[in-house]
Parts: structure tokens; C-alpha cells; sequence
């Protein structure tokens, strides 16, 4: 793969970006051969996007797993990178987490989802995805068939996104590990989550730690829980209910 370091080209993602980076064009360049690429916490943003996209995505046939974490990646840089993400068949893991995606970038990611077949693993903790960001992430899940692993914690995705994401699990028989812990999701929400728990047969870890649920949702969760076969682990930490209702679900699980 060779990288020019000037272009003039400016069509998006069919020819070279325009955006210059040159320390970062040089460290790809020097990473090209790696599977394992780690570029957190290089100041990176939407722009630079289009330059990982275009060779490390489009071009670059050995990169599996790609670490983009606490950067300054935006919608426009998702949608750089969801482009790109239809189409790879060679990475495995992506972690996009501390970044500042919203819920148009989920929507970008989640298109790409539908057609990659390769992903199992996606971070996108600590993101600004909310409830319509995780409804579109959910509608992408309801489609895939190779994402076993899904980190949406601390995006203040709701009742509401929790809803939509258990309905994509009524769906999806991948995905065996979520975690949505740090989401402001209350009773209700776990309630929703619980309903679509008594049928899925793929879930073995469920990570509900630090959010609103009390009794009442921790009930609803281990009524599921009874006439469910695969989820092994489910984590009630630091919610406002009781011991004896965590361990009770640990138990039950």
C-alpha cells in the first residue's frame, strides 16, 4: 500500500483525502503491515477520518482489530468510517469509545452493520449516542450476523433505548455480550429488556451496573430470567436496589 503524502484529489473516500495529516499519514504508513493498530489519544477528528478510512479500511488488507478510542471523533467521522465498514472483510474488532458520535453517527455505523460480515466486537462507550442513536443501532442488530460483542455503555440511551435495542435482540442470534451500564435506565426499561430476555437464546452477559434500576425491574428481569437458558451473567451493580436482588439475579443466571 503506498500513501501519498500530497494530493490534490477531493472525492469522498473514492480517491485520497484532501485533509492533510501528515503525521498521522506517516504513522499509518509505517503501521501498514500490523494487525493490531492503536491510535488513542492522538487528538484525531472528523477530517482525519477520512484518511483511516481510506487506508486502513478501503486499502488495507491486515488490519483486525483498530483502537480509535478518546479521540475527537464526531458524526462526520463515523460516516467516514461506516462507509468504509460495508464493505472490509478483515476487521474484527473496532473501538470508537470516548469519542463524541451522536446519534446520526449511529446511524452510519448501524448501516454498516447490515452488510459487514467480519465485526464481532464494537466499543462505543462513553459516546453521545442517546435513545435515537441506540434505536438505530438496534434496527442494524436486528440484521447482523456476526457482532457478538457490544459496548454502549455511558450514552444515556434511556428507557426508551433500551427498548429498541431488546426489541433488535429478538431478532439477533450473535451477539452473546452487551453492556449498557452508565445508561439511566429505570424500571421500565428493564422490564422491556426482560420481556425479549424470556425467547433470546444468544445473550450470556448482560451489564446493566450503574443505572436506575429498583425492585420493581430487578422482579421483571428475574421472572425472565426463569425461562431463559443461555444468559450466564447479569450485572445489577451500584443500582437502587437491594442486595438480596442482585445476588438473587447472579444466582439465577
Amino acid at each position: 500500500m503506498c500513501i501519498c503524502l500530497e494530493s490534490n484529489e477531493t472525492s469522498l473516500l473514492s480517491k485520497p483525502s484532501a485533509h492533510g495529516n501528515i503525521g498521522l499519514e506517516r504513522r499509518i504508513m509505517g503501521d501498514q503491515d500490523e494487525p493490531f493498530l492503536s491510535y488513542t489519544r492522538m487528538n484525531l477528528t472528523d477530517a482525519d477520518m477520512e484518511i483511516v478510512a481510506y487506508y486502513l479500511l478501503k486499502d488495507n488488507k491486515t488490519v483486525t482489530e483498530l483502537d480509535l478510542s478518546d479521540n475527537l471523533i464526531g458524526d462526520e467521522g463515523a460516516k467516514y468510517l461506516g462507509k468504509e465498514l460495508q464493505n472490509n472483510k478483515t476487521l474484527t474488532q473496532l473501538d470508537l469509545s470516548s469519542n463524541q458520535i451522536g446519534a446520526q453517527g449511529a446511524k452510519d455505523l448501524g448501516e454498516a452493520l447490515q452488510d459487514n460480515t467480519t465485526l464481532t466486537s464494537l466499543n462505543l462507550s462513553s459516546n453521545q449516542i442517546e435513545a435515537q442513536g441506540a434505536k438505530n443501532l438496534g434496527e442494524a442488530l436486528q440484521n447482523n450476523t456476526t457482532l457478538t460483542q457490544f459496548d454502549l455503555s455511558s450514552n444515556q440511551i434511556g428507557d426508551q433505548g433500551a427498548k429498541d435495542l431488546g426489541e433488535a435482540l429478538q431478532d439477533n442470534t450473535t451477539l452473546t455480550t452487551l453492556n449498557l451500564d452508565k445508561n439511566q435506565i429505570g424500571d421500565q426499561g428493564a422490564k422491556d429488556l426482560g420481556e425479549v430476555l424470556k425467547n433470546n437464546t444468544a445473550l450470556t452477559q448482560l451489564d446493566l451496573a450503574y443505572n436506575e434500576i429498583g425492585e420493581q425491574g430487578a422482579k421483571d428481569l428475574g421472572e425472565a430470567l426463569q425461562n431463559n437458558t443461555t444468559l450466564t451473567s447479569v450485572n445489577l451493580d451500584d443500582n437502587p436496589v437491594g442486595l438480596m436482588w442482585r445476588e438473587h439475579l447472579r444466582r439465577t443466571a
